[in-house]
């Protein structure tokens, strides 16, 4: 039995290995955060579109999100206070395709779901209300003229009143309906403006809706027009639009759907700039007070962190700083070179500074946020999977969520153990790589050296100075051409630190050995040289 003993540890060790490769591939694991205010991401489901998710926060703390699932139907999934997930449900309403889902949450409990129904030239704009659970209240029912299609997504967003305003786009012009607090029609279509794409619409304390949207000028030429509409007033619009911008596209560029945000005294206006030549993006602003929109200032917007901002989304309360999440590229800390597109969140007026959200090895898209009652914030976002599927990611800044979403798993435990394991093997071979460039010339030198002396042992002062060159010059190597591991990023002297200490460790272990030694071989004290400076630089490489 004992002589077995051995192989039936091993057995049961590579079984428990397997059960937990096994374990730890049907899990789902959390996407990594990098803002220490934020929880890590929970993946919540799956979509095959680049749409954003709808998200709404009740009074109670939970969340609701919707989008359309792999099935192009619209999946509502309820999550806790505390980060659980407690209900995935799709919802059956409407006979084709629905996407561009938007969500408010009612008084009572109720949701208040708005969607397009189809795709052009068959799209309307439909709504129904939901209970909690996706239970439908009633029948849905349909806003737009159905012999009019809807060309973009619809807008809804919730008065200072109790109301509710959709807002949307269709081959007529920009239309309004008014529903009440429980849903009921209570006016339009009205039409705004008899043409106009791509309507983005916020709320003001007042009551007051200030709406925005895109108007083509000419050939690479588009307008971005504001407008108040008081649903007090019987003629809906207070003035007359005025144009916050005018952008003039070069070849090759093309324009994303602009973004309105609030604070209490001024209105902010974004656009993002799409380069389809170089795949770069750029993003402006325009910011007026909401008293008085002619005078409006036109910036660039500022990132620090990264560059080509997408996705901007703004914060629907009117607070102050202006909080607004987008998604830009961001340098990746483990390759040079490498960028990663993240979530952040910026609060304008305070100098522009990202809270880098996510630090995902997949692309991070489309986000929206929200604030609840208790000034913590919730993130929606979608992140690249495979190609065609797009997963949907939770993640907030609320205590309870933070603390479950950021506890340790057995899977943080696998993934990091299997992580540094593939890290150390691949330091292994790519170090491998870099000892025989450095010992090359060195080790050519010491064979020229033997060849011409016949000396094989360090006997004479001559074989020590011939060792010594030949050490001198592999540390000028290490200097010269050092290991490119991508962790050098995070502290740029290490490049210099590590060959340095490296080539004194290695130094004073030779030289103990070779004070120990009466006869000690040339090509010996050279290659213990190499061994533990190669050594000693891999260890340090790693720990960094």
């Amino acid at each position: 039995m004992s002589k077995y003993r051995t192989w039936i540890i091993v057995g049961i060790i590579l079984l428990a290995l397997t059960a937990l490769t096994a374990w730890a591939s049907s899990q789902t694991p959390m996407v990594p955060r990098s803002s220490e205010t934020w929880s890590r991401g929970q993946v919540i489901g799956q979509t095959p579109l680049k749409r954003r998710v709808a998200l709404q926060v009740a009074p109670d703390g939970t969340a609701f999100l919707i989008w359309q699932n792999m099935e192009h139907q619209l999946e509502l999934a309820h999550v806790g206070a505390d980060g659980e997930l407690l209900l995935n449900q799709v919802l059956s309403v409407g006979g084709g395709e629905a996407g561009d889902p938007q969500l408010r949450t009612m008084i009572g409990g109720r949701l208040l779901l708005l969607w397009r129904e189809g795709e052009y030239p068959h799209s309307t704009v439909r709504y129904v209300l939901l209970e909690t659970d996706g239970v439908l209240v009633g029948q849905p029912q349909t806003l737009s003229d159905p012999a009019i299609p809807v060309l973009d997504a619809p807008r809804l967003v919730a008065d200072a009143e109790g109301c509710y305003h959709v807002i949307w786009a269709d081959d007529a012009g920009i239309k309004w309906v008014v529903l009440d607090d429980e849903g009921a029609l209570l006016a339009g279509p009205t039409l705004l403006n008899a043409t106009g794409r791509f309507p983005a619409v916020r709320a003001d304390d007042q009551g007051k809706l200030h709406l925005i949207w895109q108007q083509r000028q000419r050939a690479r030429v588009e307008s971005l027009y504001y407008i108040v509409l008081d649903p007090k007033d019987a003629s809906g619009a207070v003035g007359e639009p005025e144009e916050i911008a005018q952008i003039v596209l070069s070849a090759g560029q093309g324009l994303g759907e602009p973004v309105i945000g609030l604070t209490p005294e001024t209105g902010y206006v974004f656009w993002v700039i799409r380069d389809f030549k170089y795949v770069s993006s750029s993003s402006e602003y325009a910011f007026f007070p909401l008293e008085s929109p002619q005078q409006k200032q036109i910036e660039p917007l500022q990132l620090r962190q990264g560059r080509y901002p997408e996705g901007i989304y703004s914060l629907e309360t009117t607070q102050t700083p202006l909080l607004v999440a987008l998604s830009e590229s961001v340098p990746d800390p483990e390759v040079i070179g490498a960028v990663r597109s993240q979530i952040v969140v910026i609060a304008l007026g305070q100098g522009e500074g990202e809270d880098v959200v996510t630090a995902s090895v997949q692309a991070s898209l489309k986000p929206t946020l929200v604030v609840d009652d208790r000034a913590n914030l919730h993130l929606a976002w979608l992140e690249t999977t495979e190609f065609g599927v797009y997963r949907v990611v939770y993640a907030s800044t609320a205590p309870a969520v933070m603390e479950n979403y950021n506890a340790l798993t057995i899977w943080d435990v696998l993934d990091t153990v299997f992580s540094n394991l593939f890290r150390f093997s691949t330091l292994i071979v790519a170090l491998v790589a870099v000892l025989i460039m450095w010992a090359v010339l060195p080790f050519l030198v010491l064979v020229i050296y033997h060849l011409v002396t016949s000396e094989e042992t360090l006997n004479t002062a001559r074989s020590w100075g011939a060792l010594i060159v030949a050490l001198a010059l592999e540390v000028a190597l290490t200097f010269l051409q050092p290991p490119l591991f991508g962790v050098e990023a995070d502290w740029p002297a290490l490049r210099w630190v590590a060959p340095a200490l490296a080539a004194l460790g290695a130094a004073l272990v030779m030289a103990n050995v070779c004070r120990r030694r009466k006869y000690m071989h040339l090509f010996a004290a050279y290659f213990l040289f190499a061994g533990v400076n190669g050594l000693l630089q891999m260890v340090m490489y790693f720990l960094f």
